[in-house]
């Protein structure tokens, strides 16, 4: 029994390295494709992912196109000894941050979605509503509103970032339109004062 566990650790050592290659070698490969190709048990493959990925050595994200895929890909491992979030030293008994604020933050960081990638399956996901919708009137009604809807929150955005202390050239540069057409499409909302606009009162 006493060198049953160095032989497990060793194996878990060796799994971890042939996937660390597999993945550097197949960027954006995808869990069944890793089996596929190195074989072994999935629990045993999913424990050594989340292994590496912990350590940054794999990463992990979500396929645009189906959000129920997850590819791996090849990861850099942090500094040994420095905080996963904000770069400083790791005291001791710390292993990834420095902090408990750190720790939220940067697990509050590693689950945002609303990232480039997602924004770009957003707008596949609209040209596909639009493909549908030229042959299907329910769809046609789909996409109008949702074209109602961004435009809405578009509006919404650029109030907060103009609240935000963002000028109109900034946001106009933002949209790749010039800062006249920001005007235009997006008028300023006039404050309503609190002065008196109708008859003086008699004395």
């Amino acid at each position: 029994m006493t060198g049953q566990r160095p032989v497990t650790l060793a194996r878990r050592t060796a799994l971890r390295k042939r996937i660390a290659a597999y993945v550097a070698a197949h960027p954006g490969c995808t869990g069944n494709q890793l089996q596929a190709g190195i074989g072994g048990h999935r629990d045993n493959l999913l424990t050594a992912l989340r292994e590496l990925a912990a350590a940054g050595t794999v990463t992990r994200s979500r396929d645009p196109g189906d959000r129920r895929i997850i590819r791996y890909s090849p990861g850099r491992p942090a500094a040994r000894g420095t905080c996963g979030h904000c770069g400083g030293q790791l005291p001791a008994q710390r292993r990834r941050f420095c902090s408990d604020l750190c720790r939220r933050r940067g697990q509050k960081a590693e689950r945002k979605t609303e990232n480039e990638d997602y924004a770009r399956s957003v707008v596949r996901q609209i040209r596909g509503m639009g493909v549908r919708a030229s042959a299907d009137l329910d769809a046609l009604a789909w996409l109008a509103e949702a074209a109602g809807q961004a435009r809405d929150a578009l509006a919404l955005a650029v109030d907060g970032c103009r609240a935000r202390g963002y000028s109109d050239a900034d946001i106009g540069q933002a949209l790749d339109i010039t800062r006249q057409a920001v005007w235009k499409r997006f008028p300023r909302q006039p404050k309503v004062g609190t002065e008196s606009t109708g008859t003086a009162v008699p004395a």
